[in-house]
C-alpha cells in the first residue's frame, strides 16, 4: 500500500483509510474480520470518534491488540452517552469538561494508551463564544502536552464567517515534531 506524510505531520499514513463510521451497523464478528482485513491489506491509518455509536469500542477490541500497525484518529466534542448516541442537546459541546470527558472515553473504548490525531470535528466560530474559545484552547494544551505525541487537527466545514485566528491558535506549535 501506498503512504504518503500526512501534512506536515511525520505521520505516514496510507493512501486508503478505514473511516469507522459505519460499523455499527454490523454485528461484531463481521466488523472484527473488516478491521483486520483493512490492517493485513496495508490500511495503516483508522478513524474513529465518539459520534460513531460502538464503533470505537468495536475497533478497540478488533484491532487494539495490533496498535502499533495504525494511525489512530479520533474526534472530540461530541454530546453523547454511556451508548454512543447523542445525548439530549446540542450534538456537540465545546467546553474543556467535554474534551477531557471524550478522551478518557476514547481511549478507553478504543483500548489504547494514545491516539495519534485528535480532532476538533465541525467547531465553528459561532460555537466558541462567550469565552468557550479560550476554554477549548486551554483544554487542548493541557490534554497535548500530557501526551506529546499527538497531533490536533481541526476538521470543519469551511465557511466565510471562520476566525482563521482560532485555527492559528490552536495549531500553534503542535507540529514541531
Amino acid at each position: 500500500m501506498i503512504k504518503r506524510e500526512l501534512g506536515n505531520t511525520g505521520l505516514q499514513v496510507s493512501v486508503l483509510g478505514f473511516g469507522s463510521m459505519e460499523i455499527g451497523r454490523l454485528r461484531y464478528e463481521e466488523a472484527e474480520k473488516l478491521l483486520n482485513e483493512a490492517l493485513d491489506g496495508g490500511i495503516n491509518f483508522v478513524d474513529s470518534s465518539p459520534c460513531y455509536g460502538i464503533a470505537e469500542e468495536y475497533v478497540g477490541k478488533a484491532i487494539g491488540r495490533r496498535r502499533d500497525e495504525y494511525i489512530l484518529a479520533t474526534k472530540c466534542g461530541c454530546n453523547v452517552g454511556s451508548h454512543g448516541k447523542f445525548s439530549l442537546g446540542p450534538d456537540h459541546i465545546w467546553t474543556a469538561d467535554q474534551l477531557y470527558k471524550n478522551i478518557d472515553r476514547s481511549l478507553e473504548l478504543l483500548q489504547t494508551e494514545y491516539i495519534d490525531i485528535w480532532q476538533l470535528h465541525g467547531i465553528m466560530p459561532d460555537y466558541l463564544s462567550g469565552g468557550a474559545q479560550d476554554e477549548v484552547i486551554a483544554a487542548r494544551y493541557v490534554i497535548l502536552h500530557s501526551a506529546a505525541e499527538m497531533v490536533l487537527l481541526i476538521s470543519q466545514c469551511i465557511r466565510p464567517s471562520l476566525d482563521i485566528r482560532l485555527v492559528k491558535k490552536c495549531f500553534n506549535g503542535i507540529n514541531s515534531r
